[in-house]
């Protein structure tokens, strides 16, 4: 009997999977967890039946099964344990390439061993340069594994390598005890040493004590995860510009284990621990507390500094283009005579509009030439991406569905939903047009700057269709007065009002 065909298309089950893998092993409290994430993740894709993972055991030179997902117990005990060196798996296990089989006769008396499947794919999976294993993924039908195959699983088992060998040297660090635990044990203040990416590698006595950790695992939490929920998009953006600024104290509380919110004075500061690069984070419990007033103009301000501070690291044009089009928007919104609140929610929502592209790989975003289909799909889950982070923020602003709605076009053409024009938000309408407007104007890696004239045009070309035409003709308008930011502004071809014949331009990663 013929199984049903799901109507999701094949390439998005591969991004949600690559997502999944990604999301799973990065907050994957120790190997076990990583490893059956990768699982987990790898039996969504509608062609696998099973997948399992073979542990490198180098004192018996085998590869020996460590997790499983539906593998049947026969399967286990006949493919339980591969050895290194034997073909096909020493193509994986020592030369570190992945091998996918069509049809299991391949194998020849082999086949027998992973029974009653059909096909096979192994997976090479390293871990700070060394082989620990190899992720494979099994079909009980013959399958020609595809090139989005080829591309999404290899690179599951590089995600899976990097979360082992993560989780490993923070073992390995948590587990020393160096001098400088002693030094700050010592100490009444609050102080805890995080990873470059926020995880928890240690706290110190004082910090234990203070906020109940006592049979607490902090191993497995961020320093976010010490602030209030609702207060924790505040504190990333304080910290990331005490770290951009090298000076100064943020005031915020920190999270009782009873949830009392403890006012403290914190400073923050890169340094190194064991010779790893870290943050150390100190608080100072405050004298006489307060209740400070978290106005909008200081949430505004710190959410954009969280938004300048981690494109910086990731993609440093994110960073520029962000500022910009929130420069581009609120010109344009004072041109709508949109109301000094609503004018602040979307300056705050343009500043934050393209942080869910954190989620994706610098190598992609950053590629020249073309992207591919799966490479263009990954980069249209950045808004959904966004729209996740901001959405436990304190503020009075929809900033989670303005985010969500950046990419949306009047015809329906946007994505991810494809909204038309009456379920647009005013917002999301500007932003769109300050968004394509300054990343046509501006160069980037991969392409150079197309002119301020070239950028009108598209526009013009889609107003009424895919871009609201009051918005545009704001643009217009501030053109013509030489109002935009920078050199955007007074633009000859502009003036002249000629238009350019070329083709519209590719607005991909825009």
């Amino acid at each position: 009997m013929e199984q049903d065909v799901p109507t999701t298309p094949v390439g998005n089950r591969h991004l949600l999977a690559i997502d999944q893998v990604i999301s799973g092993t990065a907050g994957a409290p120790d190997e076990t967890a990583a490893i059956v994430a990768a699982l987990t993740a790898m039996r969504t894709l509608p062609h696998v039946d099973a997948a399992a993972f073979h542990e490198v055991d180098r004192a018996t030179g085998r590869a020996v099964l460590r997790c499983v997902q539906d593998l049947p117990p026969d399967v286990r005990t006949r493919f339980g344990a591969l050895t290194i060196a034997a073909a096909p798996f020493h193509n994986v296990l020592v030369q570190r390439q992945p091998i996918f089989i069509d049809d299991i006769r391949l194998l020849g008396p082999g086949a027998e061993a992973v029974a009653p499947f059909a096909s096979l794919a192994m997976l090479p999976v390293v871990a700070s340069d060394d082989i620990v294993g190899a992720l494979s993924v099994y079909s009980l039908r013959g399958h020609d594994w595809s090139h989005e195959d080829q591309l999404v699983l290899p690179a599951a088992g590089r995600e899976l390598g990097a979360a082992i060998g993560r989780l490993a040297s923070d073992r390995a660090l948590s587990d020393r005890r160096l001098p400088l635990h002693d030094l700050f044990d010592s100490v009444d203040e609050l102080f805890m040493v995080a990873a470059a990416d926020g995880r928890i590698l240690w706290v110190n006595g004082a910090m234990e004590r203070r906020l109940g950790l006592g049979g607490v695992d902090w191993h497995r939490m961020t320093f976010l995860d010490f602030h209030p929920a609702g207060r924790r998009i505040e504190a990333a953006a304080a910290i990331a510009g005490l770290l951009e600024t090298g000076e100064g104290t943020a005031h915020l509380p920190l999270l009782g284990h009873d949830g009392e919110e403890i006012e403290v004075e914190t400073s923050v500061r890169w340094g190194t621990w064991d010779g790893r690069r870290v943050l150390f984070i100190v608080s100072r419990e405050r004298v006489g507390r307060r209740n400070g007033d978290r106005g909008d103009t200081s949430v505004l301000q710190m959410a954009l500094d969280t938004v300048t501070a981690v494109a910086q690291f990731h993609d440093p044009t994110t960073a520029s283009h962000s500022r910009r089009v929130a420069e581009v928007a609120t010109l344009i919104a004072g041109r709508l005579d949109l109301s000094e609140d609503r004018l602040a929610g979307l300056r705050l929502a343009a500043g934050l509009h393209d942080v869910g592209k954190v989620a994706i790989p610098a190598e992609v975003l950053l590629r020249p030439g073309r992207l591919s289909s799966a490479e263009l799909t990954l980069i249209r889950t950045h808004p959904e991406a966004g729209s996740r982070i901001v959405r436990e923020a304190s503020t009075p602003w929809p900033l989670a569905e303005i985010i969500l709605q950046h990419h949306e076009r009047l015809d329906g053409s946007g994505y991810p939903r494809g909204l038309r024009a009456a379920d647009i938000c005013p917002e999301a309408r500007i932003l769109a047009v300050a968004d394509v407007f300054e990343a046509m104007s501006a160069a980037r890696p991969y392409r150079g700057a197309h002119t301020v004239e070239e950028a009108l045009h598209e526009l013009r070309a889609g107003s009424g269709r895919r871009y609201d035409p009051d918005v545009v003709d704001a643009v217009e308008e501030l053109d013509r007065d030489g109002r935009l930011p920078g050199d955007m502004s007074g633009s000859p071809s502009a003036i002249a009002g000629t238009e350019p014949t070329a083709r519209r331009p590719p607005l991909d990663r825009v």
